[in-house]
């Protein structure tokens, strides 16, 4: 027979410090959220509700009185401990009818949409699975995010019927997003596109509202990467602090990316079994494409795994190679792109690049592609290492081969 006092507030605040205590939040951390619990413990006492039934209405209620909007119906940028608020009782939710919770996240969340949508965005990613017009995980997750957030824009102009869309909607949302860079409008705009040829085969809008979609907002053919010297990457290497664990963890990052050109996506995903350590070959299947890679690793790559592995990694049940150094350790998120790392290191190096550079991890994985490129390697092998499908893809790193375009350079007439 289940013990009625551990189906009770206080017993359940209890509980999720415990939990935090296992997943090895920092005392600090832990001290914060039991001052939070014990204010709405204060608050269920004062209104004799204590021993009220762990419900979601009265943890509302309580952030109600704390003058926090309900998180259904308001998207305003919060004060950080109205945040903070509101996070301890999502989670004593989550922990109560699952046993554990998911941790908050950088990622602004979208207001909900009306079930009909819901269903509609379903058999929208359904499609998309089906003609395999978007591999990697991520790139649907922000494919799909950016049509939520137009069908967001219809709930607030009281439209809940697809059918309902027009012209000025459309043009509403990209004048929204005006504020963009090109290349982002560009990649929303095409988005857009796949959407609406959707609606327009399953016979839900009118196919002249495609015409509303922006074309031709950018072009990316004359844009130089940047490019780092032998000696810059060494340089940027040599600033990593490895002494530390997150230093050995982020020291082995840069060296997968900056020696095999490894995306930052595949780099969280790898895990364990990746590795065959007696051939000292790593396997992958690739986050953006899905094809399987296979590459060599180095012994300075392997002293460099086996040192953050055996010296650097924190106690984790998880299988993913990188994981966070912050309680609970888990694998990076979908979203978390290690720029930090770069920054700090292209400061700490006083290395500098021209504005309109990209300056994130893409820029090594740029620059092993351009030094294989000065060194005469075949474009297919190159392709090969970077796990490019098309040697389309390839080919732009030609354009920082200044040798090499020298070299076809026409003379200047007189």
């Amino acid at each position: 027979m289940t013990n009625p006092k551990t189906n009770t507030w206080e017993y359940l605040c209890s509980s999720i410090l415990d939990y935090l205590a296992q997943l090895k939040y920092s005392p600090g951390s832990i001290s914060h959220f039991s001052s939070g619990y014990r204010k709405f413990l204060k608050y269920l006492r004062e209104k004799k509700k204590l021993d009220s039934p762990i419900l979601s209405k009265y943890t509302d209620a309580y952030l109600r009185n704390c003058g926090i909007p309900d998180s259904k119906s308001s998207q305003t940028s919060l004060p950080r401990m109205q945040r903070k608020r509101r996070y301890e009782m999502r989670i004593l939710l989550e922990y109560h009818e699952k046993g554990e919770f998911e941790r908050n996240t950088k990622k602004k969340m979208l207001p909900p949409i009306p079930a009909s949508f819901e269903r509609l965005l379903e058999r929208y990613r359904d499609y998309h699975l089906e003609l395999e017009d978007i591999k990697s995980e991520k790139c649907l997750y922000w494919h799909i995010r950016g049509i939520r957030e137009f069908l967001c824009l219809l709930c607030d102009h009281k439209i809940f019927n697809i059918r309902k869309v027009r012209f000025e909607h459309i043009q509403a949302f990209f004048k929204k997003k005006s504020c963009f860079g090109s290349s982002r409008i560009s990649h929303l705009a095409s988005n857009f596109r796949s959407f609406f040829r959707f609606l327009i085969k399953s016979k839900l809008v009118n196919p002249k509202l495609i015409e509303a979609i922006p074309h031709g907002i950018h072009s990316n053919i004359y844009r130089v990467p940047a490019v780092w010297t032998r000696d810059d990457i060494q340089n940027f290497l040599s600033t990593i602090d490895k002494t530390t664990g997150i230093g050995k963890r982020n020291y082995a990052i840069c060296l997968l990316v900056s020696r095999l050109g490894l995306r930052i996506g595949d780099i969280r995903a790898l895990q364990l079994e990746n590795i065959n350590w007696r051939k000292s070959v790593i396997y992958l299947t690739q986050e953006k494409t899905r094809n399987d890679l296979e590459l060599p690793m180095s012994a300075e790559i392997g002293d460099a795994l086996i040192d953050y592995l055996k010296n650097g990694r924190p106690e984790t049940s998880s299988r993913h190679i990188f994981v966070t150094h912050k309680a609970p350790y888990q694998k990076f998120g979908i979203n978390y792109n290690l720029y930090a790392i770069v920054r700090n290191g292209i400061h700490k190096a006083g290395k500098s690049f021209p504005t309109e550079c990209h300056k994130g991890f893409h820029s090594l994985r740029h620059s092993i592609a351009t030094r294989l490129h000065e060194e005469n390697t075949p474009l297919s092998v190159i392709a090969s290492l970077l796990g490019h499908v098309s040697l389309d893809a390839t080919r732009r790193y030609a354009r920082t081969n200044i040798n090499a375009l020298r070299s076809v350079a026409l003379e200047w007439e007189e």
